[in-house]
């Protein structure tokens, strides 16, 4: 009964772990464009994701943190699809979510923006 419950504990303790979240809105780079007038309309809003997994501080799956921002904003850039028309990404957010177990930490990226049309 001792093992059982013990191991039970041990199973226990290796899934819990925390969770931080957190966000920036324009995600760390600056943006030029000027929305104060009322030639533009917001034709869809695109949404991107990258993930990294670690175990024991090692990264075994996918790509640095670092490169979570570049992958995410190329992934957001080619959904918007803003090659040749006169429109830009507008009111950038990144959000971060991270995930602790014991040995493994999940990191999830989104960038997530509208996509203006000028007139």
């Amino acid at each position: 009964m001792k093992k059982v419950v013990f191991l039970v504990a041990i199973v226990a303790i290796a899934f819990t772990g925390c969770v931080a979240a957190g966000g920036m809105s324009n995600g760390g780079f600056s943006s030029n464009t000027n929305l104060k007038s009322s030639g533009y309309s917001v034709v869809k809003t695109v949404s991107a994701k990258a993930s990294t997994m670690y175990i024991l501080g090692s990264i075994l799956f996918d790509a640095p943190q670092a490169d979570l921002h570049k992958r995410a904003f190329q992934d957001l850039r080619s959904q918007a699809g803003l090659q040749g028309k006169s429109q830009a990404l507008a009111n950038i957010t990144t959000d971060v979510v991270e995930r602790n177990y014991l040995v493994v930490r999940f990191v999830e990226l989104t960038v997530t923006a509208d996509v203006v049309s000028f007139e």
